[in-house]
């Protein structure tokens, strides 16, 4: 199962709007692993891990959504056609923050 949240806007305790994230969907997926790449720049290394959720369709999901899998938080970049209304691949990624070098 995953959870594909959307981002919500609200109001903090002392009234200033803040951004956060609510459930859109809980549904059953498949996953297929889609590689990885680590880059480095100024000393600095970031990586990225990608993968294709594809899930029974449905509408309103947008690449401004995230999904929530195994404890990990993956950013949605591309939400393919539908496939004859049935399925819907979702294109995430993961990207970890920059690190100094060894």
């Amino acid at each position: 199962m995953i959870v594909i949240q959307q981002r919500d806007a609200g109001l903090d305790s002392v009234g200033q709007q803040v951004r956060t994230w609510s459930t859109f969907a809980t549904v059953r997926a498949d996953f297929k692993f889609g590689g990885n790449a680590e880059a480095y720049q100024s000393d600095q290394r970031s990586s990225e891990q990608r993968g294709t959720f594809t899930i029974r369709f449905r509408e309103g999901v947008t690449p401004q959504m995230r999904v929530l899998w195994r404890g990990q938080t993956w950013e949605i970049e591309g939400v393919g056609e539908p496939v004859f209304l049935e399925e819907l691949e979702l294109q995430a990624v993961i990207r970890e923050k920059p690190s100094g070098g060894e």
